[in-house]
C-alpha cells in the first residue's frame, strides 16, 4: 500500500502565521488541544505521561479516544516514565505538563532523556500571548530555559503553526540521534481552531552503511590481530537475530558494551566480556591493555566507557560508527563513519574473509575463566555466612529473573553490582534499561513504570537503592492506579550508600547520610516482601513476580548493611 505523503518535510519553512480564511477552512478547524490528541493517536503512542495544565484541555480532548493519560505525581517522574516508555518500545514517548514550575520540574527528566537518546516530545502550556510581560501568573521564558537541553524547542504563536510544530518535533525527536524536543502552546490557544490535517506517524530514517564505508570497516578489521568491539546505545538500532555476536565470532573479537548498549548482544555468548571502562572486572581489563584496535558501534565513547582506552597507544586504531557526526568523539584518532547501526552486521558479514586469531581467542577465553573463578571464590566466601551479600544477591537475581524480563537499573553504590560481568549477566531474551552517564537519581524507579506501559506483556523488575526509591516513590501510587505492576528490588542500606561510602573512606565513622527506610506501610495494594537473610531472597523475588502477574506492584525489601562497592570501582575513583 502506498504511503501517504507527509504533511511535514524536515526542511520545510515555518508556515504562514495568518488565520486561515473562508468557510471551507474553518469548517475543518478543531481546537488546538484536540489537534494534539489527534497527533497522539496518529503517532501510535499509548499511554502518554504527565500532569495536565489547570484547564485540563488535553484531558477533555482525549475523551472518547483509546489513549490513556497516566497522571504522575511529579513532572520529573513523568519525563522519566516517558523516557522509559520510549527506550522499551523503541518509539516516540510523549509527556504533557502545565506551565511555569511544571516545566522546570521536568528539567532533570529532560536531561536524562537527552543523554539516553530517548525520542520524547514534551508538550507544555505557556503564558497567554497577550499576558507576556505583564507579570502573569507563573510567567517566565520557558523556551529559553529548556532549549539547551533539547534537540529543538518551539513556542506556537498562532494556531496555524500547531500542526507543523508537533510534526516537526516528532520528526526531530525520532531521527538522527534520538532525543527530546519541546513544543509550547500558549494557554489562550486552547480553544482557538487549528486547521484539520492528516498526521503521519513518526518514522525513523536510517543513513545506511554504504558499500564503500563497509569496505573501509572490513579493511580496518583485517589489519587487527587483537580486535575489540564496543557496542553503545546506538548499536540497539540493529536486529539482534543476526547480529554482533555472529560478526564477533567471524572476526574473533572480544565484545564489550556500554551500560546503555546492553541488549545489543547476547551476554551468554563466549566472546562477551562485560561492560566497558568503569564497569570492567579486573581480569578482563588485560584485553583492553593488549588489544591493537577498537571498533565502536553506536557509542559516544563517554568518560565512564573509556577509562581503559589508551588513546596514545591506539593512535589511528579506533574506528567509530555513529549516526551523526556530533556523536563522534574526536579524542580518539581513527576512521569515523556516519551511518546507522541498523542492518550493519548484515552488510559486514557479506565478507567471509576476516582472518583467524587463535592466540587472541585463547587470551579472551583465559581472561573470562579467571573472571568466573573470581566470582566463584566470592560466592563461596559469601556462603560462609547468612548475611545478605551483594555477590549472592546478584547470583540469585540472575537465576530468578524471568526469561523475557526487562531489568531497569539505577546507578548507586550497591545496584552498580549488576553492571559487572560476570557478577551478573542478562539472558539472551532479557532487556536492560539504565540511566545515561547523567545517572539521574530516581530514574529507574519511574522509568520502570514507563517500561511496563510500553511492554505490558513482559515482567519488569527495577533494581534500585533505597535512596533512589525514596526520591521517586510518590509514583508508586501511579503504578498501582494504572495497573502497571513492577517488582522493585530495593537494596536497602537506609541511606545514600555512595555518599556514606565516600564519607567513611575519608576516615569518618559516624553516619552522615543515613535515613530510616521502612517500606512496610507505604500503601495498600503494594506487596511488601522483606529479606533479612540471603536464604529468603530468591523466594521473595519469585513471590513478587507472581504478585505482578496478578496485577500487583511489589517491593522486595533487601536489608543490607554493606557499603562494599562493586569490584574495581575504587580503582577509578581518583581518575
Amino acid at each position: 500500500m502506498a504511503q501517504r505523503r507527509s504533511s511535514y518535510r524536515a526542511d520545510s519553512a515555518v508556515p504562514d502565521h495568518r488565520p486561515h480564511g473562508g468557510a471551507t477552512a474553518m469548517s475543518q478547524a478543531l481546537p488546538a488541544w484536540t489537534e494534539v490528541a489527534r497527533f497522539i493517536e496518529a503517532s501510535g503512542t499509548n499511554p502518554v505521561f504527565g500532569i495536565p495544565g489547570d484547564d485540563l484541555s488535553i484531558l477533555k480532548a482525549l475523551e472518547g479516544r483509546n489513549i490513556t493519560f497516566v497522571v504522575a505525581k511529579d513532572q520529573r517522574n513523568a519525563m522519566f516514565m516517558a523516557t522509559g516508555y520510549a527506550l522499551a518500545s523503541r518509539k516516540l514517548g510523549i509527556c504533557i505538563v502545565g506551565k511555569g514550575p511544571a516545566v522546570t520540574n521536568t528539567l532533570t527528566g529532560v536531561l536524562e532523556s537527552r543523554a539516553s537518546c530517548a525520542p520524547v516530545v514534551l508538550v507544555a502550556v505557556g503564558t497567554a500571548r497577550h499576558r507576556l510581560g505583564a507579570r502573569a501568573f507563573q510567567e517566565f521564558d520557558q523556551t529559553a530555559v529548556i532549549r539547551p537541553l533539547v534537540k529543538w524547542a518551539y513556542r506556537v504563536e498562532h494556531a496555524s503553526q500547531l500542526q507543523w510544530a508537533i510534526q516537526r518535533a516528532a520528526f526531530i525527536a525520532t531521527n538522527d540521534s534520538p532525543g527530546p524536543t519541546y513544543v509550547e502552546i500558549p494557554e489562550d490557544l486552547a480553544d482557538v481552531p487549528a486547521t484539520d490535517v492528516a498526521y503521519d506517524p513518526p518514522i525513523r530514517h536510517h543513513p545506511y552503511l554504504s558499500a564503500s564505508a563497509a569496505a573501509e570497516v572490513q579493511r580496518f578489521i583485517r589489519r587487527l590481530a587483537r580486535p575489540l568491539f564496543l557496542l553503545g546505545g546506538g548499536a540497539l538500532d540493529g536486529n539482534r537475530t543476526v547480529g554482533y555476536h555472529e560478526l564477533a565470532a567471524r572476526v574473533g573479537a572480544a565484545v564489550f558494551t556500554t551500560a546503555s548498549g546492553r541488549g545489543a548482544v547476547n551476554e551468554q555468548h563466549p566472546l562477551f566480556c562485560g561492560l566497558a571502562g568503569l564497569y570492567t572486572a579486573k581480569p578482563l581489563r588485560e584485553l583492553w591493555e593488549h588489544c591493537d584496535g577498537l571498533v565502536s558501534f553506536g557509542s559516544r565513547l563517554e568518560e565512564t566507557a573509556t577509562l581503559l582506552l589508551d588513546s596514545k597507544r591506539l593512535h589511528g586504531r579506533v574506528l567509530q560508527i555513529n549516526i551523526t557526526s556530533e556523536e563522534m568523539s574526536t579524542a580518539y584518532s581513527g576512521p569515523k563513519i556516519v551511518a546507522s547501526c541498523d542492518g550493519i552486521t548484515d552488510r559486514l558479514l557479506q565478507d567471509d574473509d576476516f582472518g583467524s586469531r587463535p592466540a587472541w581467542l585463547e587470551q579472551i577465553r583465559r581472561s573470562k575463566a579467571i573472571s568466573f573463578e573470581t566470582r566463584t571464590a566470592s560466592l563461596k566466601q559469601a556462603g560462609q555466612t547468612d548475611a545478605v551479600s551483594l555477590p549472592a544477591v546478584m547470583e540469585q537475581l540472575e537465576a530468578a529473573l524471568p526469561r523475557d524480563s526487562i531489568l531497569v537499573q539505577e546507578n548507586g553504590l550497591l545496584d552498580m553490582w549488576s553492571y559487572f560481568y560476570p557478577s551478573f549477566a542478562l539472558g539472551s531474551d532479557q532487556r536492560s534499561i539504565v540511566p545515561s552517564e547523567q545517572t539521574s537519581l530516581g530514574f529507574g524507579v519511574a522509568a520502570a513504570i514507563g517500561a511496563k506501559a510500553a511492554r505490558p506483556e513482559r515482567p519488569v523488575v527495577a533494581l534500585v537503592g533505597d535512596g533512589a526509591f525514596n526520591i521517586a516513590r510518590a509514583d508508586l501510587f501511579t503504578s498501582i492506579h494504572y495497573g502497571l505492576p513492577v517488582t522493585y528490588v530495593v537494596l536497602n542500606n537506609q541511606g545514600f550508600g555512595w555518599l556514606e561510602y565516600q564519607w567513611r573512606k575519608r576516615g569518618f565513622e559516624n553516619a552522615r547520610f543515613g535515613l530510616e527506610s521502612s517500606f512496610a506501610t507505604i500503601a495498600r495494594g503494594v506487596g511488601h516482601l522483606p529479606v533479612e537473610n540471603i536464604g529468603s531472597f530468591r523466594g521473595q523475588l519469585v513471590a513478587a513476580l507472581e504478585r505482578n502477574s496478578q496485577g500487583q506492584t511489589a517491593i522486595v525489601d533487601v536489608r543490607v548493611t554493606s557499603l562494599q562497592p562493586a569490584p574495581g570501582v575504587e580503582d577509578f575513583e581518583s581518575t
